[in-house]
Parts: structure tokens; C-alpha cells; sequence
């Protein structure tokens, strides 16, 4: 019997980021997950924006917006986890909450 794996999506992490400017934007990192032999194995991850916008790491520190090239540091003291309980509540750019 072969069975498909439980997957989930979550919101793991969220943190701000501070452009040159000194404009500052709300990041959520979400995780992709399946469960294997009673644990959640981490499969992939996106860094996204409240306003939709993507993040890229850079090898030596900070962050690029995608499309943009804006290039962020993250903001210190800012990270929020889900195990914190302290995230807020996250809603994409754009939702209705109507189906």
C-alpha cells in the first residue's frame, strides 16, 4: 500500500528589513513540510513580503528583493517565531478572505 505523505505549509518566522532609505518591510518565512516516520522534514522555504514581494538571500549577509534588486538588512531584535506566539497575523497582499 502506498500512501502520499502529509505535507503543510507554515509560517515560521517572521522578521523586518530596512532598505537603504530607511523604509522598513514586514518578512514571513514560510516553510514547506511533509511528515516522514512522525517527524516534519523541512522541504523548501520562501521569504515573502506582507506586500508580495520576494526575498533572496545574499551569501554575505542581508537580502535582495526580488525583481527590484532592493537590497535589505535585516532589522535587529525584530524576529518573531511561531513557537514565540508573538507573530502577527498574516494575510497576503491583495486578500478578500472570500472564496
Amino acid at each position: 500500500m502506498n500512501t502520499t505523505p502529509a505535507t503543510r505549509t507554515v509560517a515560521e518566522r517572521q522578521f523586518d528589513v530596512e532598505d537603504a532609505r530607511g523604509r522598513t518591510y514586514r518578512v514571513t518565512r514560510y516553510v514547506w513540510e511533509e511528515e516522514r516516520d512522525g517527524a516534519w522534514i523541512e522541504l523548501w522555504d520562501m521569504l515573502l513580503t506582507a506586500t508580495g514581494g520576494l526575498l533572496d538571500e545574499m551569501p554575505g549577509g542581508g537580502y535582495t528583493v526580488d525583481g527590484t534588486g532592493t537590497f535589505v538588512r535585516e532589522v535587529p531584535g525584530s524576529t518573531r517565531t511561531r513557537a514565540s506566539r508573538q507573530m502577527e497575523t498574516v494575510v497576503p497582499a491583495g486578500a478578500t478572505g472570500a472564496h
